[in-house]
């Protein structure tokens, strides 16, 4: 039921985008409205299950193929509303990342499986069951709901398949989507889930509202119980269990000879059925090239397509579940583990002023424990620091880059640094300033190179002056190899420096910059600045405390605003004082102008012993 590109014209496809971005939109006001922290989880899941099932093909009759949604049960656990969202996430990232379904039918294909499904199947189990309690109803209920829904889907397929030929005709009569009339579309749609694959969608929403009923009450009050959590625990574990047998999936069709599912074939395909290809097929069904197209890597051997089909379920699970996260905590405002705050602007102002003052206690205690480093003089550390920051900057290799990464991480559990706190912010800047970058650079429009992964095909090459534009714009092998090469640079340059200030008093850090001949002058004003920021950012925070204390209630934003502007005149005030009273004090101890930084201990042997180690490994490092 995942109708291709092409095979819907712009009179059926454009309707059907309408109809479901507005009940998308419903659906999602529901959401926001009811849905609740504990109930994230489950959302994920029936994502997550939809998508794998939607991957096990069941060879049919007729030397065609279909498959499950999952739709129905999504539906009578969660409600029909939260169906939608979670089978709709799972059609567009079908569509867009393994080109399963056309990316102008996401609209029609969101119709069919994620609206028409889970609300006929909903209401076909309401109806059914009504008030009874038997397990036997329950079960009749959940397997009539799954066939009925999924038969429903299909047949409204059918009708759009077979209104092609009568809506969009060429001038000589011959169709120009979608080629069977609805005297055949329909038919062979309906028949084949009614026989075949209805029963199987009944079944599988049979056995498991059979295992979730007793908590089906639970579930729509988002209650967190120790048996939810344990069925919770149990599903994922089957989820994981489908996704290492998604090969069966391919392994099925070829066994019994069965082609492709009805209404999804290929142009070869459909050429050798109807002895022509529709030009709206022809136009329309490489508009979009999948990443992972048909959830493989290009194998070609039986091993190798087995492996691909079963990574390809793997990451199409991981980027539904995060998706699906990332919509749920948009919508609820909050993280899992959280619970709905709106913070003022003021609030947020200050959790940062808290985390400059949080970061510099850990700094210090840090730098206070018994590591490798920490033992060392600060000017080794900055010796160290400058020759490996050389030997960082010359490398040209990605297995260079990753050696110098693994040095570092070595040497940062030999120096007990925290690696949370450490490696959040090396991967964070390496990510940013690194990745994202660098990489528009490795598209073959910037880099020549091989292709490995395809972006977008224009419908020619182009020339601007002395830009050459082709046709197939992807990202090249040569192209994310300089990435990674960058992006190692600048994690490894970063991993570097934070490595030195964490395992080294700040004074001493800038100390110790005097090797580098920076004037005393610059020193002292970086030192104090340091000194006394942290002062103030904490003054600050004792402010808002001060008046949230004296505070009821909320505090509207003007007021807020009002406050804050006082409070910045009132903190520049202190500043110029406390400058003031520094510049006095320094005076009346001798201070005339002249800077006098204080002087270096004597340096150890181990000081010695490691300066001449760094030196050589530096060395080495540069010159290999």
């Amino acid at each position: 039921m995942h109708i291709p590109d092409g095979y819907l014209s712009p009179q059926t496809y454009v309707p059907l985008y309408g109809a479901s971005v507005a009940i998308w939109s419903v659906a999602l006001r529901k959401l926001k409205k009811e849905l609740s922290v504990k109930q994230v989880p489950y959302l994920s899941m029936a994502a997550a299950f939809s998508f794998l099932i939607m991957m096990f093909n069941v060879p049919i009759p007729g030397g065609t193929t279909g498959h499950a949604v999952g739709g129905a049960i999504i539906a009578i656990l969660l409600g029909p509303w939260t169906a939608v969202v979670a089978v709709s996430v799972v059609l567009i990232i079908q569509a867009i990342v393994f080109g399963d379904g056309g990316v102008t039918a996401i609209g029609a294909n969101c119709f069919n499986m994620a609206v028409v499904m889970p609300f006929v199947s909903y209401w076909v189990f309401k109806l059914s069951k009504g008030s009874s309690t038997g397990k036997g109803r329950l079960y009749f209920s959940a397997f009539l709901s799954g066939y009925a829904g999924l038969v429903a889907s299909a047949v409204f397929a059918g009708i759009e398949f077979g209104i092609q030929p009568l809506i969009a005709a060429a001038p000589d009569g011959s169709p120009l989507y979608a080629p069977y009339p609805l005297s055949i579309a329909l038919p062979a749609m309906a028949l084949g889930h009614m026989l075949f694959l209805g029963p199987v969608e009944g079944l599988i929403t049979m056995l498991l509202a059979g295992y979730f009923f007793e908590d089906v009450s639970a579930h729509a009050r988002g209650a967190a119980t120790p048996a939810m959590a344990k069925s919770r625990k149990a599903l994922w574990i089957g989820i994981g269990i489908l996704a290492l047998l998604t090969p069966l999936g391919i392994f099925l069709p070829k066994l019994l000879n069965a082609g492709a599912a009805w209404g999804e074939w290929g142009p070869d395909e459909l050429r050798k059925l109807v002895g022509y290809v529709p030009d709206g097929i022809r136009r329309l069904g490489e508009l979009w090239k999948a990443p992972l197209p048909d959830y493989g890597f290009g194998g070609n051997g039986s091993v190798s397509e087995t492996v691909s089909y079963m990574i390809s379920g793997i990451v199409g699970l991981a980027v539904t579940v995060a998706a699906v996260y990332l919509l749920s905590k948009i919508l609820t405002g909050k993280g899992i583990k959280g619970t709905k705050v709106r913070p003022s602007f003021v609030d947020k102002g200050l959790h940062h002023v808290a985390n400059v003052i949080k970061t510099t206690y850990i700094q210090w205690e840090t730098a206070s424990r018994k590591g490798l480093l920490q033992g060392l003089d600060a000017r080794v550390k900055v010796l160290f620091l400058a020759v490996f920051l050389v030997a960082v900057s010359l490398k040209k290799d990605v297995t260079s880059e990753l050696l110098i990464a693994a040095f570092v991480l070595i040497l940062a559990a030999a120096s007990r640094v925290g690696f949370v706190s450490y490696y959040k912010r090396v991967l964070f800047l390496g990510f940013f300033f690194g990745f994202l970058v660098a990489l528009p650079a490795s598209l073959n429009v910037v880099t020549n190179g091989t292709v490995v992964v395809p972006v977008i095909t224009l419908p020619k090459a182009y020339d601007f002056w002395v830009y050459h534009i082709p046709q197939n714009i992807g990202f090249t092998s040569e192209g994310m190899r300089g990435v990674a090469v960058l992006t190692l640079r600048v994690v490894n340059s970063v991993s570097l420096s934070l490595l030195v200030l964490y395992t080294t008093p700040f004074h001493e850090v800038i100390k110790a910059l005097k090797l580098l001949r920076v004037p005393d002058t610059f020193l002292m004003v970086i030192n104090l600045t340091y000194k006394y920021i942290f002062i103030f950012a904490k003054t600050v925070e004792d402010m808002h405390l001060a008046k949230k204390s004296r505070m009821v209630g909320d505090t509207s934003d003007s007021d807020a605003r009002k406050w804050v502007a006082g409070r910045i005149a009132l903190v520049f005030k202190k500043t110029q004082l406390r400058c003031e009273d520094i510049f006095r004090a320094m005076v009346s101890r001798g201070f005339s102008g002249e800077v006098k930084m204080y002087g270096f201990r004597k340096l150890a042997a181990k000081d010695y012993l490691a300066g001449f180690v760094i030196l050589t490994a530096g060395v080495a490092a540069i010159w290999m």
